[in-house]
């Protein structure tokens, strides 16, 4: 969830259609809007017969509720207005699977998607990677990265994202979650990057 100037945002997925927003096939993503009183404003939903997730929302120095996660195996990351139109959509895609967890509101409209990467966005870490991709206002790629560990960074057994991000006061961007990179049942990492390069 986030809050902003015209209310709260939701994101997340359902197997059924969402109030407003009908189903799309298998499991769908879906984005909300409501008025601060908690009426709902607008719906909006992402997917087709596979499994597609939103994860993460966040408002924009702008105004806009920027959404991510997955659709058909690639990131996905939406903007929308006060009134629920769609104003810009990007993706991330490799061969292999990507999505989107979290998003960090940087200056000028700008936002840092953070989620995670199997495929080759940058250098290669092995395993899960975590991957930061830098996106301006009107939803054009301006930087992207991925770093971690020799195993999997980011993603659950499930391939469930686990990761959140924060712009710091600085301006970086803060970025926890799961790494199996200590070996073992897995740990929590937490690493600072700067949204110029993506990287520590």
């Amino acid at each position: 969830m986030a809050a902003g100037p015209s209310g709260v945002h939701a994101v997340g997925s359902t197997t059924a259609g969402f109030e407003g927003a009908a189903s799309l096939g298998g499991l769908d993503g879906w984005a909300a809007g409501y008025a601060p009183d908690g009426t709902l404003q607008w719906t909006s939903a992402v997917g087709g017969p596979g499994e597609d997730r939103l994860n993460g929302v966040a408002v924009t120095t702008a105004g806009l509720a920027v959404v991510t996660g997955v659709s058909g195996g690639d990131l996905l990351a939406q903007a929308y207005t006060a009134t629920g139109r769609r104003s810009w959509s990007a993706t991330v895609a490799t061969p292999a699977t990507d999505e989107g967890a979290a998003v960090a509101p940087l200056a000028g409209g700008e936002v840092e998607i953070v989620g995670y990467t199997r495929g080759r966005v940058g250098v290669v870490a092995g395993g899960a990677d975590i991957l930061t991709v830098r996106l301006d206002g009107r939803g054009r790629q301006r930087a992207a990265a991925q770093l971690g560990s020799a195993r999997d960074d980011g993603v659950d057994p499930f391939a469930e994202p686990n990761l959140y991000a924060a712009t710091a006061p600085s301006g970086n961007v803060a970025i926890s979650g799961l790494t199996y990179g200590g070996g073992g049942d897995g740990g929590v990492f937490q690493v600072t990057v700067d949204p110029a390069t993506g990287l520590p």
